[in-house]
């Protein structure tokens, strides 16, 4: 499960992704599980930290994970 996390937070969630500073399971209601995902981001105009609180959906037959964006904010890198 870790490694589609760091997928999606290295390859789906952003561009430019640089780093994953972190993966956590957080509860969201009903007990539904949630994932924080926190990643450090560069591009042109500075460096930024990306904050996105993801849904996963486990894989259909030979699909792979379905994600659902929950939350997202940006944080200036200082």
């Amino acid at each position: 499960m870790r490694s589609v996390l760091y997928r999606i937070a290295m390859e789906e969630l952003v561009e430019d992704a640089k780093e994953v500073i972190e993966i956590k399971t957080i509860n969201g209601r009903d007990n539904e599980k949630l994932y924080k995902l926190v990643v450090r981001v560069k591009d042109k105009e500075g460096e930024y930290i990306a904050h996105a609180v993801i849904r996963l959906t486990p894989p259909a037959s030979n699909e792979g994970y379905l994600w659902k964006l929950v939350d997202f904010w940006w944080e200036e890198e200082k």
